[in-house]
């Protein structure tokens, strides 16, 4: 899969992205992806930061980066719920709503057979076109020296297999063979030549049609 150079600039357009990551200021759903604290944290009201005891909460209240809820500097005050790490150079705990979440346990999941919509295929190796070796050192003189793989290449296990099964009772072969040999006829001749040092003549000579 290739990623478009301008990936990155549809996602900073799409969602509204800048150098500074906007965190919500109020529950929200959980972010897919991302797992869910299992420990309840303590939540600032005002920006919807995570704390695990009260006294970093307050310290965090307590300083500039907590804004007031009014100019007398009120409490702003925090909630006890459960939320999210979002990673980043700046970690943030933000809290989030739980109510539309389901109980793994009240979710029945058909495991075989999700696996089997998702798992891929088996390859049909009897399908797939035969390609010759990088390396034919260690191969019989049938296929190496006699070339026959260069007759074998690009057909596949399934087309050699029915090129050589023996037909049925109810097939009649006699129109293909005639046509094959023909064919045969009008091609042998150029291959005897190119290999005349294999005593193809010979063998030819001594065959009974």
């Amino acid at each position: 899969m290739t990623i478009p150079l301008s990936l990155v600039d549809t996602l900073v357009e799409e969602f509204g992205l800048g150098e500074n990551v906007r965190y919500p200021t109020e529950p929200i759903e959980p972010v897919y992806g991302i797992n869910i604290l299992e420990e309840p944290h303590l939540f600032c009201i005002t920006c919807n930061r995570g704390y695990q005891n009260l006294n970093a909460l307050r310290a965090h209240q307590s300083s500039d980066r907590c804004l007031r809820t009014s100019d007398e500097g009120e409490d702003p005050g925090y909630c006890q719920g459960y939320g999210q790490l979002i990673p980043g150079n700046r970690r943030r705990i933000i809290q989030v709503r739980l109510d539309n979440l389901v109980k793994k346990e009240a979710v029945n999941v058909d495991y075989v057979s999700l696996y089997h919509q998702t798992a891929p295929l088996p390859k049909d190796y009897a399908q797939i076109p035969l390609s010759l070796p990088e390396d034919d050192s260690n191969l019989t003189a049938f296929f190496r020296q006699d070339a026959w793989l260069s007759h074998i290449e690009g057909h596949s296990a399934q087309n050699l297999y029915e090129a050589r099964r023996t037909h049925s009772v109810d097939e009649f072969p006699g129109p293909i063979l005639r046509e094959l040999a023909q064919r045969y006829l009008g091609q042998i001749q150029s291959k005897i030549q190119d290999n005349v040092h294999y005593g193809l003549l010979k063998n030819i000579g001594t065959t009974n049609v």
